[in-house]
């Protein structure tokens, strides 16, 4: 209970700082700028949770969203829907600068291929990924997406590495699944293979707008990512769907603590049927039992 009182008490004093120097003239502060302090007391003034994601997306912005903000912003109330919002827009606008790179000073660190081979349930060769473009409730819930008629438009599989020591700074501008804040879990993105939008039905080619419509793509038979042989990864691999203008992880399984030098013949993937809210599910095949599970 302290903890979440020294929070919204931080924030309160920050729109009173702020307050401060605006109606005191300090030239540091620009007032067409909107900030955190800002959407806090819109928030608490009781303006609607659609009119501030309006203002936020048509805005230019200068939000501090580290993940103690984030936190102190939740335990203010402000919903989710307006957070996603102030994180798309402070991209959009601030995307990081590339760090200066000094090629003379880089030592390299040691690296290896680790092959990661993909299979069906019933068959060796390239497994078929199939799933609707209308997203269905079940996965709707589970993203968080406020559109009933939300439709997936591109399907992806990617490698990532979700160790807390291996993620970058500034990881979500630097991944295609940084903009997921309700699936994606804080990662290093090694591979992002978009599979594109192929489509198919049954029968005649549906108008977009039928339910009936679906993805219907090939996945690879390999993906190759560059590790550290001796190092331990959380390696993660998933689908992720493109639904409007980003990608969300909708499946995936974790192999815990794994070890590329003890994998000299490479990792084996098997794309199942159901065991997901998308339909479908990716999971390793290995004999440690210990090894975590994924989603």
């Amino acid at each position: 209970m302290v903890g979440r009182a020294r929070g919204f008490c931080g924030i309160v004093l920050a729109i009173l700082a702020t307050s401060t120097a605006v109606l005191g003239g300090d030239p540091a502060v620009d007032p067409t700028v909107l900030r955190v302090e800002d959407i806090v007391r819109w928030h608490v003034a009781g303006v609607p949770e659609a009119d501030l994601v309006r203002r936020i997306e048509s805005a230019a912005v200068d939000f501090e969203l580290d993940d103690e903000m984030v936190t102190e912003l939740r335990l203010a109330g402000v919903p989710e829907a307006v957070l996603r919002a102030m994180a798309a827009r402070q991209a959009d606008l601030h995307p990081p600068a590339a760090p200066p790179s000094d090629a003379s000073a880089a030592t390299p660190l040691p690296s290896a291929a680790l092959v990661i081979a993909l299979r069906g349930q019933e068959s060796d060769a390239a497994p078929r990924l199939r799933l609707p473009t209308r997203v269905p409730p079940e996965l709707a819930a589970q993203l968080a997406l406020e559109d009933p008629e939300a439709r997936v438009t591109d399907l992806a599989i990617y490698v990532a590495c979700v160790r807390a020591p291996h993620v970058p700074s500034h990881w979500r501008a630097a991944s295609p699944l940084g903009r997921d804040f309700a699936s994606m879990p804080r990662h290093e993105m090694l591979a992002f293979v978009p599979l594109g939008p192929e489509s198919s039905a049954d029968g005649e080619a549906p108008a977009e707008a039928d339910p009936g419509r679906k993805i219907d793509v090939e996945a690879p038979q390999r993906i190759e990512v560059t590790l550290d042989p001796e190092d331990e990864h959380d390696l993660s691999i998933g689908l992720a769907v493109r639904i409007g203008d980003r990608y969300y992880r909708i499946t995936s399984d974790t192999w815990d603590g794994l070890v590329p030098r003890d994998q000299p013949d490479g990792l084996q993937v098997v794309v199942e049927s159901g065991g997901s809210a998308a339909g479908l599910r990716l999971r390793f095949t290995r004999s440690d039992a210990t090894a975590a599970r994924g989603t």
